[in-house]
């Protein structure tokens, strides 16, 4: 004698490969994916906001646990303290104008665009072109 009942025996008879498989695992998400998206577009324009910050502005439902875990999980992203850098003192200054000064003069006859972005706009949405930086790829 098999202690199962019933239902299950019937179950595993008509599904046998897929029997077991189909495990949904705790509650249902209380944010929809059109919410987790207003979610994540609010953190591209709101960077510094707190969760709670990101949850009036998107419309998003539940508590500042529920807000992070969202971020975390189906938005892919991180809550991390910006590094501290140490302001440039007037020294380095100096030396990052000299060396712009000597790269200047070497290729002044050159058209060189001095940026230090990775994204150059030129005729997009607002107006520029779009270009993008290659990135280098070392050969080893």
């Amino acid at each position: 004698m098999i202690s199962r009942s019933q239902t299950v025996i019937s179950r595993y008879l008509r599904n046998k490969e897929g029997y077991g498989k189909n495990f949904v695992q705790g509650r249902p998400c209380i944010n929809d994916e059109r919410s987790v998206r207003a979610l994540k577009r609010a953190t591209g324009c709101n960077k510094g906001s707190t969760a709670l910050q990101l949850k009036g502005i998107s419309g998003a439902s539940g508590v500042k646990s529920t807000i992070i875990r969202a971020l975390k999980t189906k938005c892919g992203l991180e809550n991390k303290r910006a590094n501290k850098v140490l302001r440039l003192t007037k020294q380095h200054k100096i030396q990052r104008i000299s060396w712009a000064r000597d790269y200047i003069e070497k290729y002044s006859n050159q058209a060189i665009i001095w940026s230090d972005e990775k994204r150059f706009c030129f005729k997009g949405r607002d107006g520029y072109f779009k270009a993008w930086q290659r990135r280098f790829i070392s050969s080893m």
